[in-house]
């Protein structure tokens, strides 16, 4: 019989506890008002139930399996005619469309804005730290989608909801305002 190289263990009681009370993630994802879904499955994300998300201006969900400190995700929802409140977050994101059509702005302060249009299994990074907004482009039909970030290490390590949402800073590697061309540039899968 062959050993393990890694040994299973559930968390102590205790250290469970202690994250718990004391995660910046966990606190502000709590603090959020939306479900927060855990274990390790869903089923479809497109008929997951979602709550009224204040912060974004539509519906959504946090996707929290095994409690990760390192990578989290959410699914949400903008809609019919409508969109989402404009913001931005020093973490990495990164968007499939699971339903609908519709387009996304993203912009720095003093740069003009850039915009993209999207649909069904569109796969997109937000850069990091760029000003975004999502747009609906139907009017009878709600537009949803589903993210993974790494907003658990940016909330361990700064621990500041205020810092993480209100930093100026420009990452001109990750995004530059200057190039015109800058989402259609490189784009797979694109026809014509």
């Amino acid at each position: 019989m062959a050993s393990k190289a890694v040994k299973e263990f559930e968390v102590h009681p205790y250290v469970q506890f202690m994250m718990d009370k004391y995660s910046p993630y966990r606190r502000w994802i709590e603090s959020e008002g939306i479900p927060i879904v855990s274990g390790s499955y869903v089923a479809d994300v497109r008929t997951l139930e979602l709550g009224d998300w204040k912060r974004r201006g539509g519906k959504g969900a946090y996707l929290s399996f095994s409690d990760q400190l390192v990578a989290d995700g959410y699914v949400c929802e903008i809609p019919p005619g409508g969109n989402l409140k404009p913001h931005r977050q020093l973490y990495e994101e990164i968007i499939l469309i699971a339903a609908g059509r519709g387009a996304t702005t993203i912009w720095y302060d003093g740069f003009p804005k850039r915009t993209f249009e999207w649909e069904r299994g569109s796969l997109f990074a937000i850069p990091l730290n760029a000003w975004h907004q999502h747009f609906n482009a139907s009017g009878s039909e709600p537009a949803r989608y589903m993210a993974l970030t790494s907003a658990p290490v940016a909330f361990e390590l700064y621990r500041d909801p205020q810092f993480i949402f209100n930093t100026s800073y420009l990452f001109r590697d990750r995004f530059n305002p200057e190039e015109e061309d800058f989402f259609s540039k490189g784009a797979a899968g694109k026809e014509g």
